[in-house]
């Protein structure tokens, strides 16, 4: 585990460990009792503003994905791993996420969500700190392009939960998300322009990934409000449909292109490796959808709609560094 000290590796294996247990632990118990009956649990009744009927889907969410990030990092750590800060990392995310969507869908707090959420970010902080210290440039670039990403994504997000709390119009919904969008793809540009390692002229590689997003998300939205239409025809709109998602995947890519042209001898490879990137990462950021409607709390819609923002970034940082590697020179 590269440049990772005695007593910080053992802290993040005893901290990972308890949260092993607690999540595996609590997992397993909402699993044999979906529907309550057990003294230490929750009242099903608890479930009524989630789409869950059950303790079913979530404890089985809290002991596979939650406690079995952990015990990943757990076993990682103690092999010394290359990959152990990611785990690490993948850990403390895992059960920040999962103490965030418990706030915003049960709008109730409890001591425990202290505890948990304060364990998850101190997991998630460890692993960071060692990998921004350790200099690789992996490191460097999961960290930078998902910070970008994820504070770029709240631009749009949060312009279109203002903008349905305001009852704005469709097509004025529609420019507020598709100018937010631009100031996504700067904030990813920049993430990504500060993490290449080879000298692009940053501000003009993140004006041209702004451009680029602004262009994903102006065919997203025309194509919505198309689609919107009583009157437009089914096959127009699958066609308009088809185009949308070849622009959203080649747009970004191609746009960077300019610029990384300049410094890599066969620089279009960078389009499909942001185009599949894209394709994993973004279903991600709608993964939210299913747990919100009308009466969620606006506060319940930031921090879901963020959870899966940082997801989707986390993921598209993921693919995009092994795109790098291939593309950029330096990289690997």
């Amino acid at each position: 585990m590269e440049n990772h000290p005695v007593p910080r590796r053992r802290l993040i294996v005893a901290l990972a460990l308890f949260s092993a247990i607690s999540a595996v632990a609590g997992g397993i118990e909402l699993v044999v009792f979906p529907h309550g009956g057990n003294q230490f649990m929750p009242p099903v009744a608890l479930l009524e503003r989630t789409p869950f009927r059950s303790f079913l889907v979530p404890g089985l969410l809290l002991a596979l994905v939650v406690g079995g990030a952990s015990v990943g990092a757990v076993a990682l750590t103690l092999r010394r791993s290359p990959a152990a800060l990611d785990a690490t990392i993948l850990a403390g995310g895992a059960l920040t996420v999962w103490i965030v969507a418990e706030l915003a869908l049960l709008w109730e707090l409890h001591w425990l969500h202290g505890v948990y959420g304060g364990l998850g970010l101190a997991l998630l902080g460890l692993g960071l700190a060692g990998a921004w210290r350790s200099g690789q440039r992996r490191h460097r670039w999961r960290i930078l392009v998902t910070a970008g990403e994820f504070l770029g994504y709240m631009a749009p997000a949060l312009a279109g939960i203002a903008s349905a709390q305001l009852a704005l119009s469709d097509a004025q919904q529609a420019v507020a998300v598709t100018l937010a969008g631009f100031v996504e793809g700067l904030a990813l540009g920049l993430g990504q322009a500060l993490a290449l390692p080879v000298p692009v002229r940053r501000w003009r590689y993140a004006g041209l990934t702004s451009l680029g997003a602004g262009a994903v998300w102006a065919s997203v939205m025309t194509m919505m409000l198309a689609a919107g239409r009583d009157d437009a025809p089914v096959w127009l709109v699958a066609v308009a449909g088809c185009l949308v998602a070849v622009v959203g995947l080649v747009a970004i890519g191609g746009a960077q292109w300019l610029e990384l042209r300049r410094h890599a001898p066969r620089a279009w490879r960078w389009i499909p490796w942001t185009a599949l990137a894209w394709t994993v990462a973004l279903p991600l950021s709608f993964a939210p959808g299913p747990l919100v409607d009308e009466s969620t709390p606006i506060g319940a819609h930031v921090l879901l709609w963020g959870s899966g923002g940082l997801l989707m970034a986390f993921v598209m940082a993921q693919i995009t560094w092994r795109g790098a590697r291939r593309v950029i020179p330096g990289a690997a």
